[in-house]
């Protein structure tokens, strides 16, 4: 009970001294989040972008045909094939979000110099 009293005690210390650093607040519970997500999605509407012109097979054109539509280019791929790239892609993200020691840059060099 001692260390749980310590601790919030501890949290109130902290969120005064942020109070004084600056007493801007705001509401909390996700509503500052969703209110800028919000604010950025309006603004991207004004912007023309692919997703004004309601092609889901717009892409890059890589080798310059002049247009950007892959069904129009004829560029195909496997659902399978494309199933395996995004499978892969969550095993490198998991695989990075358990690296649990995290050398420093000033750590790397010391350790690159030091032996080779």
């Amino acid at each position: 009970m001692i260390k749980e009293t310590k601790r919030s005690l501890h949290d109130a210390l902290c969120v005064a001294h942020n109070l004084i650093r600056d007493k801007a607040i705001v509401y909390d519970g996700g509503a500052a989040e969703i209110a800028c997500s919000l604010a950025v999605e309006a603004a991207a509407d004004k912007i023309y972008g692919v997703e004004q012109e309601q092609n889901p097979h717009l892409s890059i054109d890589c080798i310059d045909v002049g247009t950007n539509d892959m069904r129009e280019q004829n560029v195909f791929e496997t659902l399978i094939g494309k199933k395996q790239q995004v499978l892969l892609a969550t095993q490198v993200v998991k695989m990075i979000l358990k690296i649990v020691d995290v050398i420093s840059p000033s750590a790397f060099y010391f350790l690159f110099f030091y032996f080779f």
